[in-house]
């Protein structure tokens, strides 16, 4: 145990890694019939790699545990060492994508837990995203509302997990296009939350950047509006200000064409995080990121330039270079290099890309697709790799195949530029 503390108080992954294998090693020679002991040892360590998105290397020593629990204690029901690492081995699937993996797994602890009289909370959640993104969202509709009520049975209307259950519903029906009743739900967890204290709490603060979006998105531009200043207004009175609040309302302002405000909005989230937050704080680097990407997106080159040269180094002193961060960093970057004329680079920086999502989370991670169309689109602009670029274009219409059959626009497309790189390569 104070091995696993240790490792979750590391700076680095080494030693981190490093404690783990001391909890481990104690576990394994000096506690041979403490199962509980070392399967805990080898559930920390994969937890640790989960934490550091290292997923293939986290179910490994989640699986290890998985045979320690349940060599030590058969009777699954009893066994809540076993239940607990189970879900564990669960949101790694779902953090590498593999939602049907954490369906089977989900819906096993879930029957557990209903044979057992217990709450399923969190791995609730958990199940509900992954049906919504198979499609199913009949399915999780039905268990955000089970979360719901389970939430006021066993804590109440008036507690932040109720509020929390309210917030998450109103989330789902705004995802699925049903804003009214989104709004509905917002409103709903923005009165608990009121009612329990500080109006300027996050939780408040974030919900009605939320409430504000979907006035957005019914065409209540002046709902919208107000309802974002009210966030800003509320944030600013609080000790730490929230750059987020100016980052939503920049988007906001750059939606509705209001390109001279979204900028002094954007600047002022990088301002308030740095100052509020650090400028070496994930909400700095959030804020920073945001404002690159908005200069992209304007096309102003040598302004989104120098943010992504601030906030790659960050990035990479944060997580690591060979992370899904600093991956999703570098596909903007190589759009930044592809628009430059730069079709070398941009080629390079995708492929690095490429490579540090297929190291972190496998070829399923929904970043995968971004990073063999970045690559496919240097190949478009001219770069003259045939090739390279069959091998690529073919991956982009094998994954389109799988996961939009039926979108007959981006086939065509990918059809086109398969047989245009065929040709140029003179395979045909």
């Amino acid at each position: 145990m104070m091995y696993s503390y240790l490792a979750s108080q590391a700076e680095s992954i080494d030693s981190a890694v490093f404690y783990s294998d001391k909890g481990i090693t104690v576990g394994v020679q000096h506690y041979p019939d403490y199962w509980a002991m070392t399967g805990d040892a080898f559930s920390a360590k994969g937890y640790l790699y989960q934490d550091f998105q290292k997923y293939d290397s986290a179910l490994v020593y989640y699986y290890k545990a998985d045979s320690c629990f349940y060599s030590g204690n058969r009777d699954e029901d009893a066994n809540y060492w076993y239940w607990i690492n189970r879900r564990n081995i669960a949101s790694a699937y779902f953090r590498m994508g593999r939602y049907d993996t954490t369906i089977i797994l989900l819906e096993e602890y879930r029957e557990r837990c209903r044979r057992n009289g217990m709450r399923s909370a969190v791995s609730l959640t958990y199940l509900a995203k992954s049906y919504v993104a198979i499609g199913d969202s009949g399915s999780a509709e039905k268990i955000y509302l089970e979360n719901l009520e389970d939430c006021r049975k066993a804590n109440g209307a008036q507690s932040n997990e109720y509020s929390n259950a309210l917030w998450v519903l109103g989330d789902f029906y705004s995802r699925f296009g049903n804003y009214v009743l989104g709004i509905e739900y917002f409103n709903k967890a923005l009165v608990v939350d009121e009612k329990r204290g500080n109006p300027n709490s996050l939780n408040s603060i974030y919900t009605l950047i939320q409430i504000a979006r979907n006035y957005e998105a019914i065409k209540d531009t002046m709902s919208a509006n107000l309802t974002f200043r009210e966030a800003i207004s509320r944030s600013n009175s609080t000790p730490a200000p929230i750059g987020y609040t100016y980052r939503a309302y920049g988007a906001f302002l750059e939606r509705t064409g209001n390109i001279s405000q979204a900028i002094l909005n954007f600047r002022r989230a990088c301002l308030t995080d740095s100052i509020s937050k650090g400028a070496s704080s994930v909400d700095y680097v959030n804020a920073l990121e945001d404002y690159a990407s908005f200069c992209l997106r304007q096309n102003n080159l040598k302004e989104a330039d120098s943010a992504y040269a601030i906030l790659v180094p960050i990035k990479i002193n944060l997580y690591g270079e060979i992370s899904i961060q600093c991956a999703y960093t570098y596909l903007s970057v190589s759009e930044l290099l592809r628009r430059s004329g730069d079709l070398v680079l941009a080629l390079d920086t995708a492929l690095k890309a490429q490579q540090y999502i297929v190291l972190r989370a496998g070829s399923q991670h929904p970043l995968y697709r971004s990073a063999i169309l970045a690559i496919v689109n240097t190949f478009s602009e001219g770069l003259n790799r045939p090739e390279l670029a069959v091998a690529y274009a073919h991956e982009l219409y094998t994954i389109d195949s799988v996961l939009t059959p039926n979108n007959v626009s981006r086939m065509s497309v990918n059809t086109g530029n398969l047989g245009f790189y065929h040709r140029k390569a003179g395979q045909f």
